[in-house]
């Protein structure tokens, strides 16, 4: 496809989009009618990866209530989800133990043949999908809750989704443009928002990778799905979609266990117009004091509980890096309690209702609460250990002991 490039507008960098005030909802695209005739016109590049990998555009998004979690608030939005293989799943994909009691956590043939076929063995060995998560969030990891692990098929599709990314990020961007460019249409004629979660199941920076989108591509995106976009050279996923961020007819949301700072921080998330949730790692070391610095920056915090599906939840959450003494008696410090070591005090809402947590109150709240804590009941994932139990609070109206460091504290 020759075609001359378009750089983004003045201001704007792959890597240094700053985003738009919020504009009042505005469900009515920007750009050209779509038409829902037009040709799609899918990027050669992006359908021959598709092809590599034995996928098709139907499962590169999981979309409304295909997904559980994803499907609930369909009155509210149309939802879309990128799910792929979390952890170091990959490498046991392809070289792991065939069969067990858990087919879905061992090795996957198909996969495996895919992967050595494109010589990607080594490459999958070496991804993190999730280079924050605890023992305990690997071990009792949600992509093996419920259906998914009752048998092989959706394991193997994260799985050829996990590696059409691994070996060309550029390419599968686009396919995720398109991707969502459709389900962003369908949420038109419903009058709705889309809402786009892309760390279904990792916490991989898919704001980060860039890619090259041609003007006859962008003239594509518009006509055919209605979706306005930035095109350029070297741009970025949040760069491309900014108007639709802006506007509020895209609401991009992630959960992350990233640290504040840094290119993959969650900092950068919201800086790139994500609406971002911290998530507890209890099991981790100095889980708790991350979480605290998360509040304290103003992000809410996804909670995981270890109670059955009904049971009420807590009001309020008590979470503290250390419940050691302040200070010793006679030095200048007695009394006092460092202000990274204070306890913060959360107001719970409940996570499990839906999954648009960007409906979520975030920051201090009245009544003197430091933020908000999205309590999510335990879903029980095959094939967990010993270790999973360590990940979750427990229903105790005590302090309890964390294992990563730190206290909590729930009241009813």
């Amino acid at each position: 496809m020759t075609t001359t490039t378009t750089l983004p507008p003045a201001g704007i960098s792959a890597g240094g989009y700053v985003p738009a005030a919020p504009a009042p909802a505005c469900l009515v695209s920007a750009g050209p009618r779509a038409r829902s005739t037009a040709p799609s016109h899918l990027p050669d590049d992006a359908a021959r990866l598709l092809r590599r990998f034995e996928l098709d555009f139907d499962s590169v998004l999981t979309v409304g209530t295909s997904n559980t979690k994803i499907g609930k608030g369909q009155a509210t939005a149309h939802s879309a989800g990128f799910f792929g293989l979390p952890a170091k799943q990959l490498e046991t994909a392809i070289y792991g133990p065939i069969g067990g009691s858990v087919p879905a956590r061992g090795r996957l043939e198909a996969v495996r043949r895919l992967a050595l076929d494109n010589g990607l063995g080594a490459s999958a060995q070496r991804l993190n999908a999730c280079p924050w998560a605890s023992d305990g969030c690997r071990d009792g990891c949600l992509a093996f809750s419920g259906r998914n692990a009752m048998g092989t098929a959706p394991a193997a599709c994260k799985a050829r989704r996990s590696l059409a990314r691994l070996w060309a990020p550029n390419v599968f961007s686009v396919v995720l443009l398109w991707a969502i460019a459709r389900e962003y249409a369908r949420a038109q004629r419903m009058g709705l928002p889309l809402s786009l979660r892309l760390k279904g199941t990792d916490d991989l920076s898919h704001h980060l990778q860039s890619f090259n989108l041609h003007q006859d591509e962008v003239v594509i995106l518009q006509r055919r799905y209605g979706l306005p976009v930035i095109g350029g050279y070297h741009v970025t996923l949040p760069e491309v979609l900014q108007m639709v961020i802006g506007d509020g007819s895209l609401r991009w949301y992630e959960y992350s266990k990233a640290p504040l700072g840094g290119s993959q921080g969650l900092l950068e998330l919201q800086r790139c117009g994500i609406d971002v949730t911290a998530s507890l790692a209890a099991d981790r070391r100095d889980g708790a004091r991350a979480a605290v610095g998360a509040v304290r920056a103003g992000f809410r915090l996804a909670v995981p509980l270890d109670i059955p599906r009904g049971a009420a939840l807590p009001s309020e959450l008590k979470l503290a890096p250390t419940l050691g003494l302040p200070g010793l008696p006679g030095s200048a410090d007695f009394g006092r309690v460092p202000a990274d070591d204070r306890p913060v005090r959360l107001l719970c809402v409940d996570g499990d209702k839906t999954d648009l947590r960007w409906l979520d109150p975030q920051g201090p709240q009245p009544g003197g609460f430091d933020g908000v804590a999205v309590m999510l009941r335990t879903k029980r994932s095959r094939g967990r250990g010993a270790a999973a139990a360590a990940f979750s609070l427990q229903p105790s109206a005590d302090w309890q002991a964390l294992k990563g460091g730190g206290f909590a504290k729930l009241t009813a």
